[in-house]
Order: structure tokens, then sequence, then C-alpha cells
């Protein structure tokens, strides 16, 4: 067996990191907004009869989205529908 000098628990010990020392990237902002396009899309299609109007600005407002992602929104849910 390989013996180490490790100070942590799952530390090598020869000044590598262990695997779940790594640094790992942060969940991007982008994979965020799409999940809220993809929330927005979903509601509107679930009301879509009692939506207030107009659509663009209050799925924008009710969502966090800007214009074109509210507008990315309908076309998701015109497409799904």
């Amino acid at each position: 067996m390989h013996a180490t000098n490790a100070k942590r628990p799952g530390h090598r010990g020869d000044g590598r990191a262990a695997k779940v020392d790594r640094f790992q990237e942060p969940i991007s902002d982008q994979s965020t907004r799409q999940a809220r396009i993809g929330q927005a899309a979903n509601w509107y299609a679930a009301h879509r009869d009692e939506a207030p109007r107009p659509l663009v600005p209050n799925l924008a407002r009710r969502f966090g989205l800007t214009t074109a992602e509210a507008v990315a929104a309908l076309k998701l849910a015109r497409i799904a529908a």
C-alpha cells in the first residue's frame, strides 16, 4: 500500500487534491434562464384561457424574464400544444 502524509481525509498528500476537492463550475445563469422560460411556457400552456393580457409583459414580470425570453416561452408553449 502507498503511504501518504495526508493532512485531510481524501487528500493524497502529494500536492494533488482528491477529486472531491476540485473546483466545480457554478450553475450557469443560462441554464436557470432556460428553466424559467420552460416554467413560463408550462404555466401559459396550463392557463392559456385565463392568462392576463397583454401576455408578454405579464409573463416577463411573473417569471423574471426579458421580453425576448417571454416571447420564446410563448413560442415554446405553442410548439408543445
